[in-house]
């Protein structure tokens, strides 16, 4: 609340933290307290507004819901070329994803990586683009990026092992204006989809491998993300535990309307979960379509089993 005397006439809100402006000068008094009054109004109304669309959450809970029908996130990649001095890693990589889960499968040093971390931003593309709702991602950096509802998760878990699992999955909404109730209300809410609410005050150093992947997928759920990425997420795991993070992975898109994409070596798990798959074999799309018709192409075949290649 705004002091009408003193040295610091108004308090800024800046999240959680205070920060005193200095008291406006001039010769009248009563219009500088107006307009400060008038700025303590404006920012009590910017902080009472929901940070997240409509869309995203269902009246003024935090329970996730289903996008309205009829709509769907799509990303688009359209002649991603990358070059590391004379290697080509990524050669004119086109693809256009529209199912809730897509798979990117293809041999050790296929591009697959290469590819995300285009989408994300580690890596600068030589030329191509990367629609996700006809936004180019690729003009903008990495923050704004995830500003616009892109997460991803890597092939080691990015974890802190001096933080809580509940602060872990609040470190992702740190650039969000959104309240600290909001915002603990929904990390608890991914936590507990992710079958985690008991951890969410253990260390994360004391968290097993599999708890700290739950974890990860906890952190990109969180902020109304549009389009999660997972490089591979079952790297590590037990059948059984495979099996679980599949049915982890199926519920996203229904939970909070996000599109996945996901890379990995299990080939079955990708059979399970993806509708359609895109394959790379040395910087190239060698297939792409539905995940059956994919997987039992000879070209995929002889990518994988190293037999011979099949004639063009």
């Amino acid at each position: 609340r705004p002091r009408r005397r003193g040295r610091c006439a108004v308090l800024a809100w800046r999240g959680h933290r205070r920060c005193p402006l200095p008291r406006a000068s001039g010769a009248s008094e009563h219009m500088g307290r107006r307009y400060r009054s008038g700025l303590c109004d404006l920012r009590r109304r910017a902080f009472a507004r929901p940070h997240h669309s409509a869309k995203r959450h269902c009246g003024a809970g935090l329970r996730p819901c289903r996008q309205a029908e009829g709509a769907r996130e799509m990303i688009e990649i359209d002649a991603v070329t990358v070059r590391f001095g004379g290697l080509i890693a990524l050669n004119e990589v086109s693809a256009r994803l529209t199912a809730p889960v897509a798979g990117i499968i293809g041999p050790n040093g296929a591009g697959k990586t290469t590819l995300m971390n285009v989408v994300s931003g580690f890596i600068t593309a030589r030329s191509g683009r990367v629609l996700v709702d006809a936004a180019d991602f690729l003009r903008l950096p990495p923050h704004r990026r995830a500003q616009k509802g892109l997460r991803r998760s890597f092939q080691r878990e990015q974890i802190a092992d001096d933080l809580t699992v509940l602060e872990n999955v609040l470190v992702q909404t740190d650039w969000s204006l959104t309240g600290w109730g909001r915002k603990r209300a929904e990390a608890m809410e991914m936590l507990s989809v992710v079958g985690l609410a008991d951890c969410a005050h253990k260390i994360g150093a004391a968290l097993s491998g599999f708890e700290r992947r739950l974890t990860d997928i906890a952190r990109c759920m969180v902020g109304a993300p549009r389009l999660i990425m997972f490089d591979e997420p079952a790297g590590g795991l037990s059948v059984e535990e495979t099996h679980r993070l599949g049915d982890l992975v199926l519920q996203i898109h229904g939970l909070i309307g996000a599109q996945t994409v996901i890379i990995d070596h299990d080939v079955e798990l990708i059979r399970r979960i993806c509708a359609e798959t895109l394959v790379l074999d040395f910087g190239r799309r060698i297939a792409f379509g539905p995940t059956a018709d994919v997987l039992a192409d000879p070209k995929v075949k002889a990518a994988y089993l190293g037999t011979e290649e099949v004639a063009q």
